[in-house]
């Protein structure tokens, strides 16, 4: 056992507003446990850096990791697992649309023995219909072209035990997706239900209607292989739909039926079959963009600043 029981890692950018309420927010929830608050901070254009500074300077369980640019949050929370010393870790959002009032369950049942302790999602005030219903049919997709069991309804949100922490860490994978990552590791996990409350401060950095399609596009393209069986299946249905064509002319020709000269249908059919290559290409340039990143050996990320970090 380490000194330090919990860890709270928590990605951060541009939440001047958010962050002392935060902080004394969890602490209500961790009181009777050794723990440590790491802050991983992409460059704000606001007040996060100092405020987070000065609660710092004030106590030394309160941590920073400074980001030399803006890297996103996947990274963030990858950088702030690697640098975290508790037996678990939690990681969760700043905006207290993760709840710290369910830490003492989480807790509660990693003493039980759980390994990853999952917060699911019974229902989000506030969020957008669309974005929903988007998020509702990517997992759905993923699930179906994926070895891996993705878990419906979670976000990051979450408490993994020192055992995932290092199986994650030695993990080499650039795109950073979290999810996809501790689904992959296994363990045995479990799930709590609860409903998400809106954002009470600050405006959420992601899209209102589609999310992140960066964080997205890495659990289908580096967690399934959606956009390989979408070509396979198109051309394969492009293939029946030519034959059928061919047929019906075929047997037109035989009852004599007169075909205008330059058929139309000709050009439906160029445009047809350029846009299944055009398509065919973008997906494939997906793996192939992924691929890449893999095999360049850059840092995932790179800290400019610590502060109460060994």
């Amino acid at each position: 056992m380490s000194q330090i029981e919990i860890s709270l890692v928590v990605p951060v950018w541009n939440e001047e507003d958010n962050i002392k309420p935060f902080v004394n927010e969890v602490k209500k929830y961790l009181y009777s446990n050794s723990f440590e608050i790491i802050f991983v901070c992409d460059p704000s254009s606001d007040n996060t850096e100092e405020i987070i500074n000065e609660l710092a300077s004030k106590d030394k369980k309160i941590k920073l990791l400074l980001m030399s640019r803006k890297f996103g949050q996947p990274m963030a929370i990858l950088a702030g697992l690697t640098h975290s010393k508790g037996d678990c870790a939690i990681i969760l959002d700043v905006d207290l649309q993760d709840p710290p009032s369910l830490i003492p369950e989480m807790i509660s049942n990693w003493r039980k023995g759980f390994e990853v302790i999952l917060p699911q999602r019974k229902s989000r005030v506030g969020e957008n219909p669309v974005r929903l219903l988007i998020a509702k049919v990517a997992y759905k997709l993923i699930d179906n072209f994926s070895n891996l069991k993705m878990p419906r309804d979670v976000s990051d949100f979450r408490l993994i035990d020192r055992v995932v922490i290092d199986q994650i860490n030695i993990m080499q994978e650039k795109h950073g997706y979290l999810r996809g990552m501790v689904a992959y590791a296994g363990f045995k996990t479990k799930f709590i239900k609860f409903d998400r409350p809106a954002r009470s401060r600050g405006k959420s950095k992601y899209n209102a209607f589609t999310g992140s399609l960066q964080i997205g596009g890495n659990g289908i393209f580096a967690y399934s292989t959606l956009g390989l069986s979408l070509i396979f299946n198109l051309g394969i249905i492009l293939g029946i739909f030519s034959l059928l064509i061919s047929l019906f002319y075929f047997l037109a020709k035989i009852l004599g039926y007169p075909f205008p000269i330059g058929n139309p249908t000709i050009v439906i059919s160029i445009f047809f079959i350029g846009a299944i290559n055009i398509l065919s290409m973008a997906i494939i340039g997906q793996y192939i963009e992924r691929i890449y990143e893999e095999t360049r050996l850059r840092p995932r990320y790179i800290i400019r600043k610590t502060l109460n970090i060994d």
